[in-house]
């Protein structure tokens, strides 16, 4: 199993292939998103994001709030349970509406957390540079 954080599971656009080079582009982007993510971008983004780090394949071994409410406010719940039992293995990246799911576990325990992350109006996963 390989060990990363969560900040650089993600590859560069270049590496992703898809008949629909448009949505590949957009999925995973270092610049400043210009439309709302609909269904079927959030649906390849999570599908994408699970061909790459699903399966128990990488272990999840650092967590960082890096925008939005939690960020100068409290932590969203569970944070510490959370952080105290990784590393987790990334088990699953999947959707529902605009909401991505990453469900955690270790081998002993499959799926015992779950992270949430909104993609709301405007809200993409960038690579980190």
């Amino acid at each position: 199993t390989s060990r990363c954080a969560l900040l650089v599971l993600l590859a560069p656009a270049a590496a992703w292939h898809s008949p629909c080079s448009a949505m590949r582009r957009r999925a995973f982007t270092s610049s400043a998103a210009r439309m709302m993510p609909e269904g079927p971008e959030v649906m390849y983004l999570a599908r994408s994001i699970d061909a790459l780090v699903g399966g128990g394949r990488f272990m999840l071994t650092d967590v960082q709030l890096r925008s939005g409410r939690y960020v100068d406010g409290a932590d969203p719940t569970g944070w510490d349970e959370l952080r105290a039992q990784l590393p987790l293995e990334i088990e699953r990246c999947s959707c529902r509406g605009k909401f991505l799911f990453f469900s955690l576990g270790k081998r002993e325990h499959p799926a015992r957390f779950s992270l949430w992350s909104t993609l709301g109006l405007t809200g993409w996963w960038t690579t980190d540079s």
